[in-house]
């Protein structure tokens, strides 16, 4: 199977032009579309203060990263976590990608260059004219929210995952092999998109899957012989 990389930030603010900087970066590695409970986390010191709109998103205070290593401490095993593989976030080529280009290019890095699927292009593209953040995602697919309206990099990356999954199962196309904006502006071209089908081993697993999580709407995939439609399947709410 293919190992995708989900990726997470938290950031001190929304100007990645400007003063703000990452202060969380959380990785889940997906084989196929699985968790595979491999991850990789860490909270960083910007030396930059969190702006109040930030903090109360995430509740990350300036006090509590302190004692937290610089970006240049842990890239390397970022880098090393990501390697060439695809990776996916939400909001990732507006947000995300551009925090961490920045990251990369101040401790003298070059930008990621792996294939990028944004899953806020995928729900735009499967829910046109719907809300698509990350919670109404969540809610219309029925998958638990664990973050409890607290952000925080790793529970979101989780549940990025988990949103990818349902995307893939529901036919929504991927977004594959972006090319990384090679500036700082807010407007990003994105390419043709191409579809890529989950092979009957991942729609297996993904059945038994969303049995155990008692999501009937993903229990029917038409690429499995051995699947039967459930007695109801439920749409998903808007």
């Amino acid at each position: 199977m293919v190992r995708r990389v989900v990726v997470d930030t938290e950031t001190t603010g929304l100007e990645y032009g400007g003063p703000d900087r990452v202060i969380e970066i959380a990785c889940v590695a997906l084989e196929g579309t699985q968790l595979t409970g491999e991850y990789w986390q860490s909270y960083v010191n910007p030396h930059v203060k969190i702006t109040p709109g930030a903090q109360a998103i995430h509740q990350i205070t300036d006090e509590s990263l302190e004692d937290k290593p610089e970006f240049s401490e842990v890239v390397e095993d970022l880098i090393d976590f990501l390697g060439n593989d695809p990776i996916i976030g939400h909001h990732l080529l507006g947000f995300d990608l551009h925090f961490l280009n920045k990251e990369l290019r101040l401790v003298g890095k070059s930008p990621l260059d792996n294939p990028l699927i944004d899953t806020l292009v995928m729900a735009r593209n499967t829910r046109p004219g719907k809300h698509n953040s990350l919670d109404a995602l969540c809610k219309a697919f029925n998958i638990t929210n664990t973050r409890d309206g607290v952000h925080g990099a790793l529970v979101d990356a989780d549940l990025c995952a988990r949103v990818y999954a349902h995307l893939t199962q529901t036919g929504a196309s991927q977004a594959l092999d972006f090319t990384p904006p090679e500036t700082d502006e807010t407007t990003v071209q994105y390419p043709s998109t191409v579809v890529v089908k989950a092979t009957a081993e991942e729609l297996d697993l993904h059945a038994a899957m969303c049995k155990e999580l008692k999501i009937s709407s993903w229990q029917r995939h038409p690429q499995s012989a051995k699947s039967k439609p459930p007695k109801t399947i439920s749409e998903p709410r808007p």
